[in-house]
Order: structure tokens, then sequence, then C-alpha cells
């Protein structure tokens, strides 16, 4: 356990409502947010938070500062297994909608990471859904909303009718990631799957 609640808001009045929010939870009393190239050590582990959000715009990018702070954090910690943690997806989701809104630098990232053996994971939210896929020996994952789910593999905008959940992790000292997803039971009442839009 990392000790702490970290969180992903986009933009400053976001991330002073999640504040607010996640200091009335039980046990909470400092939540932590990623806004800029936030890690944290535990173990022989390194934890790195990317930001790859993109003012008043849905879509992701990784500028140059998150790339430089990715770089020298991996050239530093050698001997560190890494998981690196951001909003925006990196690798197509096989729903045009919401790829149309993924990480438009894929590529960049891919290249630092592809030099660094010590990178066990990448993850991300955005996507409303959970995808587990694996790249060059290097676990990808999404979690599902606490909220709404998107329907995979849709062209245009979709809410499935799955209950809200979330994506536990447990990082192992030697590298591997392994973990679960977990949902309620069943879909908030009131929540309304025929929306059209997000």
């Amino acid at each position: 356990m990392f000790g702490c609640l970290l969180c992903f808001p986009s933009g400053a009045l976001r991330a002073r409502r999640v504040s607010s929010a996640a200091s009335r939870l039980p046990g909470v009393t400092s939540p932590r947010f990623a806004l800029h190239g936030w890690q944290r050590k535990r173990g022989n582990w390194l934890l790195l938070l990317l930001d790859s959000s993109l003012p008043n715009h849905p879509g992701g990018h990784l500028n140059d500062s998150e790339l430089s702070i990715l770089q020298r954090s991996l050239e530093s910690h050698p001997n560190h297994h890494v998981l690196i943690c951001l909003h925006h997806h990196p690798v197509p989701m096989g729903s045009r909608w919401l790829d149309d809104i993924s990480l438009d630098n894929p590529a960049s990232l891919f290249n630092i990471t592809d030099r660094h053996t010590n990178v066990r994971g990448v993850l991300w939210g955005h996507v409303h859904q959970h995808f587990d896929g694996e790249r060059n020996g290097v676990k990808l994952m999404s979690t599902p909303s606490t909220c709404i789910q998107f329907t995979r593999n849709r062209s245009e905008f979709s809410i499935e009718a799955s209950p809200p959940g979330y994506r536990w992790l447990e990082l192992m000292p030697n590298g591997e990631i392994t973990g679960g997803v977990e949902r309620l039971d069943e879909l908030p009442q009131g929540l309304n799957v025929e929306s059209s839009g997000y």
C-alpha cells in the first residue's frame, strides 16, 4: 500500500472539488493529486504519475516536460520496477469516438518505455471500461469508471448498463503486477444509460 489516495483530476477546479470530497472519506486525511510528474518509491517499486491533460480539450498529450520527467525517472531508477499511470489511453480501445480523444502522442511514450526493461505496467482511466493487454512484455491496463461505463467497440458514444467499478493492483517484489476489477452489484438508481453524450 502506498498509504494515500491518488487522483487524476483534470484541471484546478476539479482538483479542489475532488479534494473536498475525498477529505470527507473515512481514513483519508490528505488526498494527493497527479498534476505534474508525481512519483513515489515503495520498496523496489516506483509509481510514476504523468499529466496527459490538455486545457479545454478531452483528448490527451504528454508534453515535453512530462516526457522528460519520464525519461529522467527511468534513468535514475534502473533497479526499481516501474508502474506508469496517466489519464488518457495510449492504445486504441476499438471505439472510434473514444479513440479520437486518446493520447495523441503514444509513440513518444513508448519510444521511452521501450528502452527501459524495468517498466512493468502502464495504467490509465478515461475510457470508462477495463482493458488488459500487453506490449513488449509490459502490462497495459485501464480501469472501469466509478460512475458510468462506456460501451465497447462502438463508433458512436454509448453507455453500457454495467455497474460502477474500480481496478486494484498488487505490486509484487519480483516485478509482477496482480490484481483485479471489482464492481457494485447493480447500477445506482437514477443512472441514465440512454444519454447521447458525455
